[in-house]
C-alpha cells in the first residue's frame, strides 16, 4: 500500500487526535513498572500548534519517501520469478539480523527453525519458562527476497510439552502456513511457499489460544527486501516489543508460571 494514495487532507483529523492524544497522556500521570510519576508538559494550544505542523511535516516527507521508494522498487510479478540454486537461511537472535540478500537472484531457501520451551531468567531472581521460536525472545530473524522459495523445517524439541505451528504473514494465503506446520513434540513438519511480497512481517504462533501463544515469547519477524536489496546503512538492529503476564508481581522473585487470568483483563486471549 503506498503513502501517495493516502488522502492528506483527510488525515488532518486523525492528526489532531493523535496529538491531543499523546499531549493528554503526557499531562496526567504516566506508571513506568509500577511506579507513577506526574508529567510536566503543559497541553497549551500553542504546543499542539507546534506539534501539529511538525507531524504533518513528517507525514509529507513520508509521502514523498514512499513515492520515491515506489519509482524504485517497481512492481514485479514475483511469482513469475525462477529461482537459481538454493541455499540455506542465515538466522539470527536479538538484536542481531543475518547480513542483507543484496543483489542475489531467487534461491530456493532453506529455513531449519525448531521451536523450544525452556526457563530463563526474566529479571534479578525472577524465572519464567519462554516458548520460543530457536530459543530466543523474539525468534531467529528471517531475511530473505521477493521470489525466493522457501522450504521451510520446524521442529517441536521433543522435550517440550505442547504442540505449536508458525504462521508467517509474509506468506501469502490463509493461514500463512500455520494448517501446514502443527507441529507435536518430538516432531518436524516441512512446507514451502514463494515469496511473493516485499516488506518487514511478523510471524508468531497460531495455535489456540494464540494470544497465550504470543504472549509466552512465541513471536518473530521475517524481512522479505525487494530485488537488488535494500540500500546499505550503518547499523542494523532486531528489537520487538511483547509483555507477559505472571502470577506474581512485578519483580516477585522465583520461577513464575503465565496468568490467564491477567492476560484476560488485558483483552489478550481470543
Amino acid at each position: 500500500m503506498s503513502v501517495c494514495a493516502f488522502p492528506m487532507q483527510e488525515s488532518k483529523a486523525d492528526v489532531n487526535r493523535a496529538i491531543k492524544t499523546v499531549i493528554k497522556g503526557l499531562t496526567g500521570k504516566v506508571t513506568v513498572n509500577g511506579k507513577v510519576f506526574n508529567s510536566a508538559m503543559p497541553a497549551t494550544l500553542e504546543k499542539i500548534e507546534i506539534m501539529k505542523k511538525i507531524f504533518l511535516t513528517i507525514f509529507g516527507l513520508a509521502a514523498l519517501a514512499s513515492c520515491k521508494q515506489n519509482d524504485e522498487y517497481k512492481k514485479v510479478d514475483a511469482s513469475q520469478i525462477k529461482v537459481e540454486g538454493s541455499m540455506n537461511a542465515e538466522l539470527t537472535a536479538p538484536p542481531f539480523v543475518p547480513k542483507p540478500v543484496g543483489d542475489r537472484p531467487a534461491k530456493k531457501l532453506i529455513v531449519n527453525m525448531e521451536i523450544i520451551e525452556k526457563e530463563g531468567e526474566m529479571a534479578d531472581g525472577v524465572k519464567y519458562v519462554y516458548w520460543t521460536f530457536g530459543g530466543t525472545v523474539p525468534g531467529s530473524f528471517i531475511r530473505t527476497r521477493i521470489g525466493d522459495e522457501v522450504e521451510f523445517h520446524l521442529k517441536n524439541h521433543p522435550d517440550n510439552k505442547l504442540p505449536h505451528n508458525i504462521d508467517l504473514h509474509a506468506v501469502t494465503g490463509p493461514g500463512g502456513g500455520a494448517k501446514s506446520s502443527f507441529v507435536a513434540p518430538g516432531h518436524e513438519v516441512t512446507f514451502s511457499f514463494k515469496v511473493l511480497n516485499q516488506g518487514l512481517y511478523v510471524y508468531h504462533c497460531a495455535t489456540a489460544p494464540v494470544g497465550m501463544h504470543i504472549a509466552n515469547g512465541m513471536y518473530g519477524l521475517i524481512l522479505v527486501e525487494p530485488e537488488g536489496g535494500l540500500p546499505p546503512v550503518d547499523k542494523e538492529y532486531y528489537v520487538m516489543q511483547g509483555d507477559f503476564y505472571t502470577k506474581g508481581a512485578n519483580g516477585e522473585k522465583g520461577l513464575q508460571p503465565f496468568d490467564m487470568v491477567k492476560a484476560l483483563k488485558k483483552n489478550l486471549i481470543m
